[in-house]
């Protein structure tokens, strides 16, 4: 993967790539795109970036079969995204509430 100066961009870049690879089966790959998205968006302090890296991370374990750890690390994704004003229903399911 080719690195963009800006670390605000780069977490977007792994976190789309890390999603995309947790889809496709790649979970070793997805775990380093998604490590290195949460430190980009560390860095850049793109808070958004960081609580959906942490949803792709549960979604990872989940996809893995880590029952336990995808619970805790999903809930922790859904307690940050709230906490950020992002209303996760709306955000997937369109006006579902």
């Amino acid at each position: 993967m080719r690195r963009v100066a800006d670390p605000a961009v780069t977490c977007e870049i792994q976190l789309l790539a890390g999603q995309g690879a947790v889809f496709a089966g790649a979970l070793p790959e997805a775990e380093g795109l998604l490590a290195g998205a949460a430190e980009a968006a560390e860095k850049s302090g793109r808070t958004w970036v960081a609580a959906h890296v942490v949803l792709a991370q549960g979604l990872l374990a989940l996809t893995a079969g880590d029952l336990a750890t995808a619970g805790v690390v999903l809930t922790e994704g859904v307690a940050t995204a709230r906490a950020l004003g992002v209303d996760l229903a709306r955000h997937f399911h369109g006006d579902v509430v």
